[in-house]
């Protein structure tokens, strides 16, 4: 079941865009998380280059998901171009 939260964490995520109401860097960060937990690296590595969408500056918590999610996906030129981001 845990697995699944990232399914319903991106659902809601998805209805909070549908509602106007605008996402903050708590609501991204819990959705990547989310996402990590899920093994979902692609949905992690996308929510984080949404945050310029939303004005937010992603922060290391955010980062470390993503870095994370990739590497349980074996992304690994994607977890450098992260850490490279996110020491910028």
């Amino acid at each position: 079941e845990k697995g699944r939260n990232w399914l319903l964490a991106l659902w809601y995520f998805k209805q909070m865009q549908q509602g106007c109401i605008q996402p903050n860097l708590i609501t991204i960060s819990a959705v990547i998380s989310a996402c990590e937990k899920g093994e979902r690296w692609l949905e992690a590595l996308s929510l984080l280059s949404s945050c310029s969408l939303y004005g937010i500056q992603p922060d290391t918590i955010m980062h470390n998901a993503v870095i994370s999610a990739l590497e349980k996906g074996r992304q690994w030129q994607w977890v450098i171009e992260v850490m490279r981001e996110a020491t910028g």
